[in-house]
């Protein structure tokens, strides 16, 4: 992935708080060094203390990157800004009615062609109401998972940035809640907190009230754009794989799961209680 090494170069001299220590680089080699992270991924911390400071940390440091964003843009970041997701929409979903047409097993079921109308639908509306919050574009990492960050103690590092974009913030938290609840499935007020410990760094950018109608758009549409920030769909040869095809497949189910939970109000515990 050679767009891993410009941003992690980028990235580690502009953040230096939230990324390893870069020791050298190496570009004709797309190469580079950095110290070791001291501490223990968020994988393995049992505690929540942990998981609240990488979500605080996560966005003060997308705050602290709100100047370079086309910095990161031009390193090749991928392109998740609100206005990039629509022209890909269309597309996109002409993409999804296929594979829904070939798939042959009967469990689970191919989403039906009315259903796909409707969620690209709602999936419209979903993005110009995001938009319309005039939350700033800021550095994200589509691949954010308790793999990628490093809890030190009393900070976190985030790790791995071949996968940074530019676009709504809150998409890189959805990811992280989402493995949050898979890790904690049981800690139901906890879930609040951990979004409480991000959102507060964002309450000057948007009303108090509006955070929770925020976070439930984000995390629907933040399985569209980590979707569309892929490059498979847009290859025939690779949608021909088994795999490949179920993987987008099952990202159109969950689009539709989250975008029922938003209209019956059947939120995620982190959102509800914000």
């Amino acid at each position: 992935n050679l767009r891993e090494f410009p941003l992690t170069c980028v990235l580690s001299k502009a953040l230096p708080r939230y990324l390893p220590e870069l020791l050298a680089e190496y570009p004709s080699w797309n190469a580079w060094l950095s110290a070791a992270a001291r501490g223990n991924r968020l994988s393995q911390c049992g505690d929540l203390a942990s998981w609240n400071r990488a979500a605080h940390n996560l966005a003060e440091m997308q705050l602290d990157s709100l100047a370079m964003t086309d910095r990161l843009l031009a390193c090749g970041a991928r392109d998740a800004r609100i206005d990039t997701l629509r022209s890909r929409l269309a597309p996109f979903f002409r993409c999804v009615h296929t594979l829904m047409k070939r798939q042959t097993k009967l469990v689970p079921p191919a989403l039906a062609p009315h259903e796909l109308e409707e969620l690209e639908a709602r999936t419209r509306v979903a993005l110009t109401e995001l938009q319309q919050d005039n939350i700033p574009d800021s550095l994200g990492h589509l691949d954010l998972n308790p793999e990628n960050v490093i809890s030190t103690g009393d900070h976190t590092v985030f790790l791995d940035w071949a996968e940074a974009s530019v676009g709504h913030p809150f998409f890189s938290f959805a990811y992280l809640s989402e493995h949050f609840r898979a890790s904690f499935p049981q800690e139901i007020s906890a879930h609040a907190s951990l979004a409480r410990e991000y959102t507060c760094i964002w309450e000057r950018c948007l009303s108090r009230e509006n955070l929770g109608r925020t976070l439930a758009l984000a995390a629907f549409l933040a399985v569209f754009a980590h979707g569309v920030s892929t490059d498979a769909w847009r290859s025939a040869d690779r949608l021909e794989e088994p795999f490949i095809a179920g993987y987008y497949r099952s990202l159109a189910r969950r689009m539709k799961l989250y975008a029922e939970r938003i209209e019956t109000g059947t939120l995620p515990a982190s959102v509800n209680c914000i």
